[in-house]
């Protein structure tokens, strides 16, 4: 598990850590691979789930280029909407 080194390490409530895997489960019914990468809200800890470590590594490329894709389509809509208040004013 990795945190975030500005903060003091506070482990995940285990609760959260009971939730997580209850939701990995119920993934692993519907999907062959699963990669959960998840930030706690309070002790803003990053914990990582993979039901295949080999295939979440190979799996990895394709998330990151999506999410980078989803980055620019949220950009580019943030952008046309600014603009669409300039045009109103």
């Amino acid at each position: 598990m990795q945190h975030n080194s500005n903060i003091s390490h506070q482990h995940i409530p285990e609760s959260a850590l009971d939730h997580l895997a209850q939701a990995e489960a119920i993934l692993k019914e519907h999907y062959d691979d699963v990669v959960i990468a998840v930030n706690h809200q309070e002790t803003r800890n990053i914990k990582v789930c993979c039901s295949t470590p080999y295939a979440g590594l190979g799996m990895l490329t394709t998330i990151q280029r999506n999410l980078k894709g989803s980055i620019e389509n949220a950009e580019m809509t943030q952008m046309f909407y600014e603009e669409s208040f300039e045009f109103d004013e």
